[in-house]
């Protein structure tokens, strides 16, 4: 699930949701939140002008048998960037660069490359 949130200031905003985590425990949601953050970051899937403002990393609270988490990343384009508009920096089609961008990130989160070691567990993000 990818989708867009206009802002009359900025309105290249995405929010990438629908990605969720089962485990056993109940896991560390920072631990979880920071390891998402330095692997995005790590492997560069959204660099300057894209800009990831939030990661949202909550338990379900409806779910008795196991802990289900919802992930929840919101990304924008930069667009009031100086260096951004000094070097043309900014993609001719910025809605279509932010939507790629998010659809990448979604891809990486999902595949078998990302397991999250957290709490003796062994955690994999699913595309709900």
């Amino acid at each position: 699930d990818v989708s867009t949130c206009q802002d009359s200031l900025d309105p290249f905003f995405i929010f990438i949701g629908g990605l969720t985590i089962t485990s056993t425990t109940s896991p560390d949601l920072g631990a979880i939140r920071t390891f998402i953050a330095d692997e995005l970051l790590r492997h560069g899937l959204c660099t300057r002008p894209c800009v990831i403002s939030h990661i949202s990393v909550d338990a379900d609270p409806n779910v008795r048998s196991s802990t289900i988490i919802n992930i929840t990343i919101q990304l924008y384009v930069d667009t009031s960037s100086q260096l951004s508009l000094q070097t043309n920096a900014l993609p001719t089609d910025i809605d279509a660069y932010i939507r790629q961008v998010a659809v990448d990130i979604k891809n990486f989160l999902t595949s078998d490359a990302i397991v999250i070691p957290v709490n003796g567990e062994h955690l994999s993000i699913e595309d709900t």
